[in-house]
């Protein structure tokens, strides 16, 4: 709050994730939040802190963090620098994120110091994204952020009202911990059960298919994503 208010900070980019951000609630002043917009940028765990901005009406940008984008492996990738200026910097409305054509999942130790000036070995990525399902070109506000935080969120103050999910699109992001596509089905039929699915959400037998046929789809990306991995990383996947 106080990085908030202070005319002196343009903007706030979080250090790394974590597994605590929930307790942040109680002190959390949401007017004036509105009042001072400013940049914020983070993942995994600062999920929370999206949804403090969702509710204070404030845009936030799902990005890199300080720790694991901008200080390890070496330097800053070329994709990531890019869109960061891109979005960030630039004052334009054009702009088209595409996928990017490379990726790693190679573990170097923080705690090492030589690992310091070593560059992660990068892989040619194959697909630009896939389709789970439907076709055509979906517009809508993003809304989502690290599935393993959802729980945390549930109940509490910015966990969005049903018909705050309409026309939105949800992205969802698994931690470093190698989520088991039963416990994301589990998450998924609880957004089912709030309502926030609602044209599948209806006891028709058709319907019902379609719900798991989105499940299916999704266990099968994540696993497939898990076995190429050499070591735990962050995945995203947008629905």
């Amino acid at each position: 709050m106080e990085a908030i208010v202070d005319k002196d900070i343009k903007g706030i980019i979080c250090n790394i994730g974590g597994d605590d951000t929930i307790r942040l609630l109680p002190y959390i002043d949401f007017e004036t939040i509105a009042n001072n917009p400013k940049v914020f940028m983070g993942y995994s765990d600062t999920t929370i802190n999206h949804f403090v901005m969702q509710k204070a009406g404030v845009a936030s940008y799902y990005g890199p963090a300080v720790m694991t984008d901008f200080a390890e492996n070496n330097n800053m990738h070329t994709y990531t620098l890019k869109y960061i200026n891109e979005v960030l910097l630039e004052n334009r409305e054009d702009i088209v994120i595409k996928s990017s054509d490379k990726w790693t999942s190679e573990y170097l130790d923080w705690a090492i110091e030589e690992n310091d000036n070593i560059s992660r070995k990068m892989n040619e990525e194959k697909y630009e994204y896939e389709i789970l399902q439907g076709n055509g070109t979906f517009t809508g506000e993003l809304l989502g952020g690290c599935v393993d935080v959802f729980p945390m969120m549930v109940g509490t103050n910015i966990w969005p009202k049903k018909e705050e999910w309409k026309n939105k699109v949800l992205f969802l992001e698994t931690s470093e911990d190698e989520i088991k596509p039963l416990y994301l089905q589990y998450i998924l039929r609880n957004l089912v059960a709030q309502g926030i699915f609602e044209e599948i959400s209806r006891n028709n037998s058709t319907e019902n298919l379609k719900m798991r046929h989105i499940m299916k789809s999704i266990s099968r990306c994540i696993k497939r994503l898990h076995m190429r991995q050499e070591r735990k990383t962050y995945q995203y996947y947008i629905m």
